[in-house]
């Protein structure tokens, strides 16, 4: 279906793809109660997707607890080869630390991995937002409807599609995002399945003032525009009859086939047009004005046009006459709420997180650790943060930013009750018997000399312990001399050739073998 052309792709649109089912499924739900509200759906989403990704915020919670109680032994590790940079100190320091680690059944990457398969469904979720009319059925078929009277109301081609939306963008105060996609729909041909998911990307960030501006073809009062209609000695009125008498029916079309601006003062027949009119400035409005004047949009939307559009209007609806569309910078009162909640509820999931962490970590160690004060400093600051991007962008994202901090903060209190409620050393002994059952997938033993740590600790001892065995044959040989005074000249010659004759290479060889 040529729906699926507006969604995320690349590596987000497996994760994009799934999300969208589940938000489709959510809105769906909602209807069958009577209930069309994108702000709604995107509260119970973000419920539903958290929920979801509970078992890796269990894990990362998980490794946190354990990470207190290993960091002070790590730290002493660290300090106990600290500046010893030969190889033999560097193979204990990595022994001794993948011990450390084998103890507690944790992975050195045990932190890092659930953020990792976090990411990219976080990335995902941001762009389903942004996209819902590709990933909701329903709300996609108001916008597709609106599209089709948009092709059949005078546009043309693409070209002059994208140069018409191109100026309407620009001066209406559509969203700034909405500017980037605008170049996507002279892409693809006129009427096609692209062309208008392309259209509907664009038309998807438009709020009531935009749709209002619309539909009424109001004009872009531009000084460049006022001083074309002063040169060619028309108004408003007759502009497009203008228009038709020098490029004919297709006037529309053929203005926008102009793709040079210096040869619009021949092609409208007037000299010195360049010298009465600001040409790159006229190219900000010209399109957009002659389709309002002189395409059917009035006409066309009307009737069932209109009450499609304020179907979306009503799913796009928020509270207080704001919509999911509008940014808080937009209407202060009460958009100015969204970027204070976002700080709020920021700034109590970090009071949590660090309550918790003092009391599973001593100060003096904090206050030691650089890397502890840093992160510290950037929980403070990173609420703060996330307040000024939300008053950015549109309140739909910031609705789902505060809605998922929220749902953080209650599955963070719920977890650290059930874990607390958990002796350590039985949240240890099932994290070691976790550990030892992924290694034996891989044919590693979790004790004897299949053990990794036992093969990194004999190999780290091979030196000392080829100089031992060496030492000891030493004292052996000479000891049988002793004991042997007076015996044939021949024995004599057997016992040396039996222990003083192998090498260091030879002892080597022999632990070699021995750690295989």
């Amino acid at each position: 279906m040529s729906i699926v052309l507006t969604k995320v792709s690349g590596i987000l649109g497996p994760f994009a793809f799934i999300l969208g089912l589940i938000l489709n499924g959510i809105y769906e739900l909602m209807g069958l109660i009577g209930i069309h509200n994108l702000a709604l759906a995107i509260i119970l989403f973000t419920i539903v997707t958290r929920m979801l990704m509970l078992p890796l915020t269990i894990k990362q919670q998980k490794f946190t607890k354990l990470s207190a109680l290993m960091n002070p032994e790590l730290q002493a590790i660290t300090e106990k080869y600290k500046g010893k940079k030969d190889e033999i100190s560097q193979r204990r320091l990595q022994e001794e630390t993948s011990e450390v680690y084998r103890k507690y059944g944790a992975s050195p990457l045990g932190g890092c991995l659930p953020l990792l398969i976090t990411l990219p469904i976080m990335f995902a979720l941001y762009r389903v937002i942004y996209k819902m009319p590709a990933y909701i059925n329903s709300v996609y078929s108001l916008y597709d409807s609106i599209v089709g009277i948009f092709e059949r109301s005078g546009i043309g081609d693409q070209t002059s599609a994208m140069n018409v939306i191109s100026n309407f963008v620009s001066s209406f105060g559509v969203p700034g995002s909405a500017r980037g996609l605008v170049s996507e729909i002279g892409k693809y041909t006129f009427g096609s399945g692209d062309f208008k998911n392309r259209c509907i990307d664009v038309f998807s960030y438009f709020n009531q003032t935009n749709w209002d501006a619309f539909v009424n073809g109001t004009l872009i009062e531009s000084d460049s525009w006022k001083a074309l209609l002063d040169a060619t000695g028309n108004t408003a009125g007759t502009w497009a009859g203008y228009l038709k008498e020098v490029f004919g029916e297709n006037y529309i079309t053929e203005l926008s086939r102009i793709n040079i601006v210096a040869d619009l003062p021949g092609k409208l027949n007037i000299a010195d047009l360049a010298d009465k009119v600001n040409l790159s400035d006229l190219t900000g409005s010209i399109y957009w004005n002659t389709y309002a004047l002189g395409s059917s949009v009035k006409t066309a939307f009307t009737g069932d046009a209109l009450v499609t559009i304020e179907e979306i209007l009503h799913v796009n609806k928020f509270v207080a006459g704001m919509s999911i569309l509008d940014t808080p910078g937009s209407k202060i009162m009460p958009g100015i709420f969204i970027p204070i909640f976002a700080v709020v509820t920021q700034l109590i999931q970090t009071a949590i997180t660090n309550v918790k962490q003092n009391q599973e970590k001593k100060k003096k160690q904090q206050e030691e650790n650089p890397m502890a004060q840093s992160m510290k400093g950037m929980m403070v600051v990173m609420p703060f943060v996330s307040g000024v991007i939300t008053f950015s962008l549109p309140v739909g994202v910031g609705l789902y930013w505060i809605m998922g901090t929220v749902v953080q903060i209650v599955q963070q209190l719920l977890i650290n009750v059930y874990l607390d409620k958990k002796p350590v050393e039985e949240i240890i002994q099932k994290s070691v018997e976790k550990s030892e059952k992924r290694l034996e997938k891989y044919g590693i033993k979790s004790q004897g000399s299949g053990n990794v740590s036992y093969v990194a600790r004999t190999s780290t001892k091979s030196l000392a312990e080829i100089s031992r065995i060496k030492s000891d044959k030493d004292s052996s040989a000479d000891s049988d001399s002793t004991n042997n005074t007076g015996s044939t000249g021949a024995s004599s010659g057997q016992s040396t050739g039996s222990s003083g004759g192998r090498s260091i290479s030879d002892l080597a060889n022999i632990m070699k073998n021995r750690n295989k």
